[in-house]
């Protein structure tokens, strides 16, 4: 046997080569789950060990073509929602910059009886409960308004393209702070109002 040679063995490789199939199976994993890289990377690759899955996952959601994929897919489900979403942000901030606080709060700083959890939605955003040797009582933490109300400025101005400039700019509208959610809706409440 002195004449012969083993035969060369080709280095293993650490990482494997990329694997379509697989790559999707871990962003659309990724995807579904709150993006847990760590997860995702365990669905793609069930061998994978706890403790190299993160690692590795960090290193896949490094790689140019694997952003794009997840790029692509939240490009494309926030556009087919992104009508429902603006109209739901806008909402939102019109509660919170207009909502009266004696509608949930009576005269003693008591939550008013059957005002209910959705009345209530977007507008309280805490609520501390104190308790003394002699008596108890809720502390409410209520939306800010006037920054409600820069937050929806901003977000409308974000959002409607200024038709003078080509679509490309903003137009900016400052509105005194005693405009009625009425109003705001009659200014931007939809492109079909704003052409009649």
């Amino acid at each position: 046997m002195k004449g012969k040679k083993a035969p060369k063995s080709k280095p293993r490789s650490t990482l494997r080569k990329p694997d379509q199939a697989v790559d999707d199976i871990f962003v659309a994993e990724y995807l579904s789950n709150g993006f847990n890289g760590a997860a995702a990377y365990r669905v793609a690759h069930p061998k994978a060990s706890a403790a190299t899955a993160g690692a590795n996952a960090y290193n896949l959601l490094k790689k140019t073509e694997i952003r794009k994929k997840v790029r692509e897919w939240v490009t494309e489900s926030l556009s087919v929602r992104k009508d429902t979403l603006d109209h739901e942000i806008i909402q939102l901030l019109l509660k919170r910059a207009f909502y009266d606080p004696e509608d949930f709060i009576d005269e003693n700083g008591l939550m008013k009886d059957g005002v209910n959890r959705a009345a209530r939605k977007g507008v309280i955003d805490g609520m501390i409960h104190r308790e003394t040797k002699d008596s108890s009582w809720t502390e409410y933490k209520l939306a800010d308004r006037d920054k409600a109300l820069e937050l929806l400025a901003k977000y409308i101005a974000l959002i409607k393209p200024d038709p003078g400039e080509g679509g490309t700019g903003t137009k900016i509208i400052v509105l005194p702070s005693t405009a009625k959610p009425e109003e705001w809706e009659k200014l931007f409440g939809g492109e079909e109002e704003a052409k009649s």
